[in-house]
């Protein structure tokens, strides 16, 4: 089960192009540490196909702290995952990041949002994750023949601020909570999580809400994307963990988004059962800000389906 079910779609134009980073090439990736052995095999799911269908996807480095990772160390895995997802988490692009602005914030042939891959790669002795991912943007360049560079457009985004004077309506974590270093990268590409036994600055799906376990609001602010079809800024100026409970929620799209008033913020009562992002935030005594700001986006130049192992 994906922790994250699919947005529609949000007519969000991209503005200026700020700046443009070139990333790995081919011919760089030998200049990148590697993985002692990788094996890269097509799913195809169809007729005569026997699940069940497990979604995998992460790098187990030796400073990870979920509590929930079961991948073995040193290695990175993804199963029933589209190949998007999988670059996703070699460039550090949020998951939540993916829904909005139609979906351009990883730039590509079609696909790559929806092939998938058995990727299992293992390193030559245990290492950091932040190592295992540039393993696997080596693994990407050279298995996929993958070429991208990074810019960083202005585009519309969210700030997330307090509402008023009474302060956020969230409970506060309790103080002795232990949450082994945990960071919000732990959790982010745990797609199948049903729980948070154990975590910190984790969410899971609940019947159509949002769970959230010591979360901060950075934390808040990159889930909230998901709804909001924008990035969001965290700009409350808060401190500290919080545990959260996100109601469902009606996505913002092009109707809602026509709502918006002058002050930039979500106006217009939901006709369905259940509220806007924006009035949902608002009974927690926060707001969404219309702004602009920059906006990472991975622009894939080339990438190829890899031969089989």
């Amino acid at each position: 089960m994906r922790a994250f079910a699919c947005v529609g779609k949000v007519g969000v134009a991209l503005i200026a192009l700020a700046a443009a980073v070139p990333v790995l090439s081919r011919s760089q990736a030998a200049q990148q540490p590697s993985f002692e052995v990788a094996s890269i095999k097509p799913i195809q799911i169809g007729a005569g196909f026997k699940g069940p269908i497990v979604s995998t996807l992460g790098c187990h480095g030796t400073d990870s702290h979920s509590p929930g990772l079961t991948l073995p160390m040193g290695r990175c895995v993804s199963r029933f995952e589209p190949l998007r997802t999988v670059i996703a988490l070699a460039y550090d692009i949020p998951p939540a990041l993916l829904y909005p602005y139609e979906g351009k914030v990883v730039i590509g042939p079609a696909w790559i949002n929806s092939e998938m891959f058995d990727i299992d790669a293992k390193a030559d002795a245990p290492t950091t994750e932040a190592q295992l991912k540039l393993m696997l943007q080596t693994l990407l360049a050279e298995r996929f023949k993958m070429k991208l560079h990074r810019e960083n457009r202005e585009m519309p985004v969210y700030a997330l601020v307090v509402a008023g004077k009474n302060g956020i309506k969230f409970p506060k974590a309790p103080a002795d909570r232990d949450c082994h270093d945990q960071r919000r990268s732990d959790h982010r590409f745990e797609l199948g999580a049903t729980d948070l036994a154990g975590q910190c600055h984790g969410f899971v799906p609940d019947n159509g809400a949002l769970t959230g376990r010591s979360v901060d609001m950075s934390d808040f602010a990159e889930m909230l994307a998901i709804w909001a079809g924008r990035k969001v800024i965290d700009k409350t100026g808060i401190d500290g963990l919080f545990d959260i409970r996100m109601p469902q929620v009606v996505s913002a799209n092009a109707g809602l988004s026509a709502q918006l008033d002058a002050g930039g913020r979500g106006g217009g009562i939901s006709p369905l059962p259940f509220p806007t992002v924006f009035e949902a935030v608002e009974q927690f005594g926060l707001k969404l800000e219309s702004s602009k700001g920059p906006v990472e986006v991975l622009v894939i130049d080339n990438i190829e389906r890899p031969s089989q192992n």
